[in-house]
């Protein structure tokens, strides 16, 4: 039965305010998790609000997904896993963000934008390693694609349509992110994430490209000072668009065999 405007707007809204929702418990729970822990000596307050908060609000998601587990795992292509595609997200996400990183410095941008961005990853970085390595390469990659593009983009795609979920979560997504330049990362990277999900139909491939994204600011550490600038947007941008031909072509062959089926 095709569903009216009326019934499509209703059902976006309804996926919006879900996303919203379960953003809205996530930073309460962390926020929660931080007063509790503040004082602990071995932790930072931002790492603390990230693995804390994740937990606290991970149960929540649980309890929801045992509940209303046929959606989750239509929407969220829980059972589909291809590790080509996998790799083809993980090299996208990771390409994407020393593309971004050496553009940026390659462009006239505000200092207090730098600073806001360097203050916003140091506080997570000033807890032990293995506290900031769960935080930054673990928990937030998970939390956030099944918050963002698990909950959200799979929602509002459903009323509203492609585009507009990618242009609603991705805006939300570097909203959440707290600083202008953080933001406008977070923005450009949320909807690539969503494009890998688009392609592969399965939200293990946005939480891949996160977590390759993050993981790549050691990457980019090593190779701008050896090639510049210039030499790491050009490699990044193969790299880039060369992933990108791979998730399409992903989305090719999985239409295929449905039609084969």
């Amino acid at each position: 039965m095709n569903e009216s405007r009326t019934e499509k707007f209703l059902i976006g809204t309804v996926g919006l305010g879900a996303g919203v929702l379960a953003l809205l418990l996530y930073r309460l729970f962390s926020f929660l998790s931080a007063l509790i822990l503040k004082n602990t000596p071995a932790f930072s307050n931002a790492a603390v609000i990230m693995i804390a908060g994740s937990i606290t609000s991970g149960f929540i998601f649980f309890v929801g997904f045992r509940f209303l587990k046929d959606i989750f795992t239509d929407s969220l292509g829980i059972k589909r896993f291809s590790p080509t595609a996998i790799l083809a997200s993980f090299l996208c996400g990771a390409s994407l963000n020393v593309l971004s990183i050496s553009v940026v410095n390659l462009m006239k941008v505000p200092d207090e934008w730098i600073e806001a961005n360097n203050e916003s990853i140091n506080l997570v970085k000033q807890a032990p390693f293995w506290v900031s390595f769960i935080a930054m390469y673990i928990v937030a990659p998970l939390v956030e694609e099944l918050i963002f593009r698990g909950i959200m983009y799979s929602g509002v795609r459903r009323g509203w349509g492609i585009a507009a979920a990618i242009i609603v979560s991705s805006v939300i997504f570097g909203i959440a992110h707290g600083n202008i330049l953080q933001g406008i990362y977070a923005a450009l990277a949320g909807a690539v994430f969503a494009f890998a999900m688009e392609m592969t139909g399965s939200v293990w491939n946005a939480i891949a490209a996160h977590t390759a994204y993050n993981l790549s600011n050691y990457l980019a550490e090593l190779l701008i000072p050896a090639v510049g600038y210039t030499g790491a947007i050009i490699i990044a941008a193969l790299s880039f668009t060369g992933s990108i031909v791979l998730l399409i072509t992903e989305r090719l062959l999985r239409r295929q065999k449905k039609k084969e089926e």
